[in-house]
Formats: structure tokens, sequence, C-alpha cells
């Protein structure tokens, strides 16, 4: 009896947690999980009218009036499960969650298509059809194929929905434009496992013909191999207006800052830092050399030169690195010499930004360093205030 009652309540605490999780689910709005199989055979001048698919779907829920969330989620490895599937929905907050799924096997292709209602954990109706390649007359025979298949699958999740009709006026099929300075660079709609558009050559692209909901803003992630992705959003929906992508930044693991220091008692001539990034772009370790000319200001000091080697560290505060604008914080310390006489500096807390290009940057620097006093009579001063320092420069990445 114990056994039994703690079962009953266990299980009625999972479905109040589930309901507290699930009841707030918008049921106006649905994610597409899209998978293709076979893909490595599907002829090539094919593969661009399978994957209309998701976007045929997109088209036929906005008739009804619910929203995808775009980018699709391209799940290469057919994870359907429950489990997975309510995930995804909780995450993003929708209800439905469309499986389209989609096989090129011994010359015919397949498509299966599955609505899964998140608050009611199960698949609420399931359409599957194949048609040999022989019979396919072109893209425009498997578009009205697919938009038969998807309204039954409408018209089966619900009895109360009234009869679909895909009005093809509701979407706009026309191939976008994209330019960009960078070649190789690849255009997916969504995000990066999104569908491909194609590669950017001699600065521009033409994507293939998808279906999108007219007027209604498309979403779209650049990538390009040791670069920073960058997304996008096309406003307008797909146009035959080119779209500009902008540089993409790309990912760096060292580079060169030259400066100039201005300070209330000296200015360098010059300052030298290397940095090494153990994290591409964000955290890094620096080694720096300056050299400055002390100035009348504090009469302790010769008007010589002197020398500065510095050491120490710096984080980007701002969590994504394909943003050009970024903000370091840093710590560091500095050995200080000019002939026999020598000290240390401490830089507890020193302030930086940057503009980033692709593989350079502007950069400044702000600093308040302060003298250890580990052999006070070297410059014959009793203060620790050293002074504020404000650097400008440029950097060289790689």
């Amino acid at each position: 009896m114990k056994k039994f009652l703690f079962f009953v309540c266990t299980l009625t605490i999972a479905l109040g947690l589930h309901d507290v999780y699930t009841e707030d689910l918008h049921s106006d709005s649905a994610i597409i999980v899209y998978s293709h199989h076979g893909e490595e055979n599907t002829p090539i001048e094919l593969r661009p009218e399978v994957e209309k698919t998701a976007y045929i779907v997109d088209a036929a829920l906005w008739n009804k009036g619910i929203q995808v969330q775009i980018p699709y989620i391209n799940n290469k490895t057919e994870n359907f499960s429950v489990e997975e599937l309510t995930r995804l929905c909780t995450e993003r907050n929708t209800r439905w969650a469309v499986t389209v799924w989609t096989v090129y096997n011994n010359g015919r292709l397949s498509w299966r298509f599955g609505m899964f209602d998140a608050i009611e954990n199960r698949v609420r109706a399931s359409e599957t059809f194949f048609t040999p390649l022989m019979t396919v007359g072109g893209g425009v025979s498997i578009d009205s194929t697919v938009e038969t298949s998807v309204a039954r699958l409408l018209q089966k999740y619900d009895k109360s929905f009234p009869s679909v009709e895909f009005n093809r006026d509701f979407a706009v099929s026309v191939p976008q434009r994209f330019f960009c300075v960078q070649d190789g660079v690849e255009i997916r709609f969504g995000d990066e496992n999104g569908i491909s558009a194609g590669i950017v050559k001699d600065g521009e692209l033409t994507a293939p013909i998808f279906l999108f909901v007219k007027n209604a803003q498309v979403f779209g992630t650049a990538t390009k191999k040791g670069y920073w992705s960058r997304p996008f959003i096309l406003p307008n929906g797909i146009t035959d207006e080119p779209f500009t992508i902008k540089p993409l930044l790309a990912k760096n693991r060292q580079s060169l800052v030259l400066m100039t220091e201005f300070r209330d008692l000296a200015v360098y001539s010059a300052e030298v830092d290397y940095r090494f990034f153990i994290s591409p772009d964000r955290w890094f370790l620096k080694l720096g050399f300056g050299m400055w000319n002390a100035s009348t200001a504090l009469s302790s000091f010769e008007d010589k030169a002197h020398g500065e080697l510095r050491f120490g560290t710096g984080l980007s505060l701002l969590p994504k690195n394909r943003w050009p604008l970024r903000l370091i914080m840093g710590t560091g310390v500095s050995f200080v010499f000019s002939d026999t006489q020598y000290d240390f500096l401490a830089d507890p807390l020193w302030l930086g930004m940057e503009y980033h290009f692709s593989r350079w940057a502007l950069v400044g620097e702000f600093r308040l360093p302060k003298i250890f006093w580990y052999a006070r009579d070297t410059f014959e001063k009793d203060r620790t205030d050293f002074g504020m320092c404000i650097s400008f420069g440029a950097m060289i990445k790689w």
C-alpha cells in the first residue's frame, strides 16, 4: 500500500510539473524539425526541390494562423522521440512540432510528416507518401504533392479544423540574391544547420527558389570555416532586391598591437603588445614593451628614456565574438628600467575598447598603474600614483 501511495504521489507531482511547464505553451506557434536521409545519393538537381518541403509546411501553417519559429531545426539523426520533441517545444515555448522526414532510396523520394502536440505529449496526426523519380515532372509536381500531403496532415490532427486550401499566392517563390565581399561564405536559411542556399562566389550568390511566406521575416546565417558565423534577417522576406551580407570576422589566436600612450608624466614613442588567445578572440595572455621619456612634471624622474616590459591577461566582456565592438578588461604587472634604475608597477585593472574588422582592429586602452615600492629609492619617489595612461593604436590579427 505504501508503495502504491508513493507511486500515486510521484505521478501526481510529475503531472503537475508537466502542466506547469506546458500550460503556457503558445498554441499559435510551431517549430519544424527537418531531416533528409540519403542526401549523399540524392541527385543534385533534386536536392533543392526536396529542401523546399520545410518551407511548404511553413506556408501551410501560416495559412492556418500558426506562426513557425525560424530557424528550422535540421535534425540529421531523425531523433523524433517524445522526449526530444517535448524539450524542443518547451525551450521555444511552442505547442506544436511538425516533423518533416524525407528519404531518397532506390530511385524514389519518400516523405513522412508528423504533428506533435507538446501539451498532450503525443503525435496528433501523421502523413506519408512517396513518388518514383520517373513520375516526377520537376519541382512543381513535387510542390503540389507536398502541399496536398500537408493539407491532409492539418485536417487530420484536429477534426474541428476546416478544410485546408493551400493558397500559392500566400507564398513567394523568387530567387534571393546575396552580395558579400568574402568569397567562400555559405548562406543558410535558419541557423548554422539550416537549409543551404549556396556559397558566395565572385562576391555574389543567387539562391535556389524556395517557398517562403510573403512579407514575413526570414532568418539566416552566413558561415565560413575559420570565421565567426553571422546571423542576418531579411526584414521583408524573400524579394527580388539583393541583400548584402556584412563581412565575417576571422577567428584569431594571435595578434600584434601597436600603440602610442599618453600620460601625465610621459609619452610613449611606441608600444608593442603580443597577444596569445587561449580562447579565440575572448581570453588572452599578453606581453608588451614600450619606451617613454620622463617629463619635468615629476622632478624625481630624470628626463631620459625609460623602458617598460608588461605582462598581463585580458578578457572580452561581451559574449558574442562576432560583434565588431568589444570591451576588454584585464590585469597585469610591469617592469620599468632606465640604466641602473628599475622598479615594478602593478596594473590591478585596465580597460580597453576595440572595434574589429576581419583581420585588424582599432584599439584603445585606459589604465592606472601603481608603483610596487619594491625598490623605492631607485626612482627616488615616495608616491604610488604613477599617473593615468591612455593608449590608442591598431591591432593586426592572425
